[in-house]
């Protein structure tokens, strides 16, 4: 059974999404706050993805990465560029480092909410970020 690492496993969609993939992969899930509630199948793994020797501790043997973690809303800038940008680029280059063939990265509608409501867009709209959160989307 293939091994898959949810970073932010301890946020709403990290929750939602580790309930919908037990049974069906080995779990190792991971986050910087504690989960309310670990399955017995899963294996958590405390991490800061701020920090490069945590994100290569914790995607070591696994075949893909869910990547949830990190400021999931507005918030100060030195929060959201250690947690969303740092985080992420540790996240895909320890991922690289080891091997793994996969990751998921959800992004948000954030990223191009710089445009009016009354207009649309689609995929081939430039970035257009309302604020930091976005930016780092």
């Amino acid at each position: 059974m293939k091994t898959i690492l949810i970073t932010g496993a301890a946020g709403d969609v990290g929750t939602h999404l580790r309930r919908e993939l037990a049974g069906k992969y080995v779990l190792k899930v991971s986050d910087l706050r504690p989960l309310k509630k670990i399955d017995k199948e899963e294996k958590f793994v405390r991490a800061d993805i701020s920090k490069f020797a945590d994100t290569l501790r914790i995607t070591k043997g696994v075949d893909a990465v869910v990547h949830l973690g990190g400021y999931s809303v507005e918030g100060p800038w030195e929060g959201i560029l250690n947690a969303n940008i740092v985080g992420c680029y540790n996240v895909f280059e320890a991922a690289r480092r080891n091997g793994v063939k996969r990751i998921i990265f959800p992004t948000s509608n954030h990223a191009v909410g710089y445009y009016r409501c009354d207009q649309t867009i689609d995929h081939r709209v430039y970035p257009k970020p309302d604020g930091r959160y976005g930016v780092s989307k």
